[in-house]
């Protein structure tokens, strides 16, 4: 029997994110194993957040009105819990993992195996887009010391940790995530009052290595901005430089901003989108392209960091140096037809290689090599 607990840190600094996405099918998964036991121990939490199945095995304190928002002070409210967890879990004799949800090192006096998750290097790649990004890698720099196995979820994100941090190689250990099933079409809600206009989709936050503005770029270079209207779903609201650009490329008028959106109103916009647009420059995995792809959604992705490693020949690729080669794969996207069902159906076949039970399974290994 091995006994995994999860902590409190991502659930207690993130609403909702890949980070806290990631652990919860982690911990739905590894519940359905034989011989497995997990407990989240969160302190306070948000249980709308969990699917029943999760919830019998949270630790804390669910919905309290008195509770801190999510940040700094519910953080440290809920890591005065952990040590008290910490002390209760010790005292059981059953072999136990800790998984630490985010990179802030443990309390000194834990004694259990401890694993870690890489995501990426985004801070340490682009240092002047974070305001704290020197302490950031000061902390995981310490956790990655002091874990006993580091999981990453890409070969390239490996590469990156390896780059960047001085860890022997034999503790990392690569795991793609999973993604979850589509939803049906029939569950799907339109976020638009009316029958949009044919449209290219792009999903999540514009920071900018995500290179949307690379991407107003390219649009209003190719042709399609004459037959199709870009569609921004999610990542809140167009900042005033966002609206200036648009406006000096005159384009202001075929983009639409939907600064959040449900995942039955994603679902909407994956099943009837034209293509799906990812310009990123860098990314630890990318679950939109996945996503899009798993939806029957022609897909164009930035050639950057791990998005070949991840999506295959399931998409098409454009070099992500060029807004030009952007802009001629947009209109590949957009008018072969042929070209489009070949995405469609090399997507449809890559999709499957990505199960959380598959993350799930691979993740207890590491937990056992950690156990020793």
């Amino acid at each position: 029997m091995i006994r995994i607990n999860f902590d409190h840190q991502i659930y207690s600094l993130q609403r909702f994110g890949g980070a806290t996405r990631y652990f919860m099918n982690l911990a739905r998964c590894l519940l359905a194993e034989p011989c497995t036991q997990v407990q989240l121990q969160l302190g306070f939490y948000d249980s709308h957040l969990f699917p029943t199945s999760i919830r019998p095995f949270i630790s804390g304190i669910p919905d309290n009105k008195l509770a801190p928002e999510h940040g700094v002070l519910r953080f440290f409210i809920n890591e005065l819990a952990a040590r008290w967890y910490h002390l209760e879990s010790a005292s059981q004799q059953q072999s136990l993992v800790h998984h630490c949800t985010y990179i802030y090192p443990v309390h000194r006096r834990r004694t259990t195996p401890l694993v870690v998750t890489h995501h990426d290097c985004t801070v340490e790649k682009f240092k002047d887009q974070f305001s704290r990004s020197e302490l950031t890698i000061k902390v995981k720099d310490k956790i990655y010391r002091q874990a006993d196995r580091i999981i990453t979820i890409s070969e390239h994100s490996k590469t990156d940790l390896l780059n960047y941090y001085d860890v022997p190689e034999h503790k990392i250990h690569v795991i793609h995530h999973g993604i979850e099933s589509p939803l049906p079409r029939d569950s799907c809600l339109s976020p638009f009052p009316a029958e949009p206009a044919p449209y290219l989709l792009y999903v999540g936050a514009r920071t900018p290595y995500k290179n949307f503005d690379g991407l107003l770029k390219a649009f209003s270079l190719s042709k399609v901005k004459s037959d199709f209207i870009l569609v921004a779903a999610g990542g809140g609201k167009f900042t005033d430089p966002e609206l200036a650009l648009m406006q000096a490329l005159g384009i202001r008028e075929k983009v639409l901003g939907l600064p959040s959106v449900s995942q039955a109103e994603l679902g909407w916009l994956y099943y009837h989108a034209h293509g799906m647009v990812y310009p990123s420059t860098y990314e630890g995995f990318g679950f939109p392209p996945l996503e899009a792809m798993s939806m029957g959604c022609p897909t164009l992705a930035s050639d950057a960091s791990c998005l070949p490693e991840v999506l295959g020949d399931g998409c098409l690729f454009f070099v992500s140096t060029s807004d030009d080669d952007l802009a001629g794969q947009l209109e590949v996207l957009c008018y072969d037809q042929s070209m489009r069902e070949t995405v469609i159906m090399r997507g449809a076949a890559v999709v499957p290689r990505y199960t959380w039970a598959e993350t799930a399974n691979k993740t207890r290994r590491v937990y056992e090599l950690a156990l020793g």
